[in-house]
């Protein structure tokens, strides 16, 4: 059994990828994608951009999910080494592991992967003045 991703919560998220790439990553990856995958959300507005002869259409990235059964497995070898190398623009994302027992973070910034530290802080409100 594999360690899975729970969630994955973007704090940027101002990210695009090429129909082109879509299509063929979806499509060399299909047997290999987490359960819950940010791809299947774009496919077909990839494939119609095909189909319409757009092959360079930027299909802006609603989401950045990658959750569920094979999310964790997957989360190196194709998220990160096959995937992230297409995502033009920005993310900045926490993922929450299994049961939430860890987490992690990365930035993606035109196509290139950095894992980073997750820190947790917490702040005194300020009070309203009466």
């Amino acid at each position: 059994m594999s360690y899975n991703i729970d969630h994955i919560e973007p704090s940027v998220l101002d990210a695009w990828m090429f129909a082109k790439d879509v299509v063929a990553l979806y499509r060399e990856h299909e047997d290999d994608l987490a359960e819950g995958n940010f791809l299947q959300e774009i496919i077909d507005a990839a494939t119609q951009a095909l189909i319409d002869g757009k092959p360079e259409e930027r299909i802006e990235l609603p989401n950045i999910w990658w959750y569920g059964e094979g999310s964790g497995r997957s989360f190196e070898p194709v998220f990160q080494e096959e995937i992230a190398p297409k995502i033009m623009g920005k993310v900045e994302a926490v993922c929450t592991w299994e049961g939430g027992d860890s987490t992690s973070a990365f930035v993606i910034e035109d196509g290139v992967f950095e894992e980073c530290d997750v820190e947790v802080k917490v702040s005194r409100r300020k009070k309203a003045k009466r």
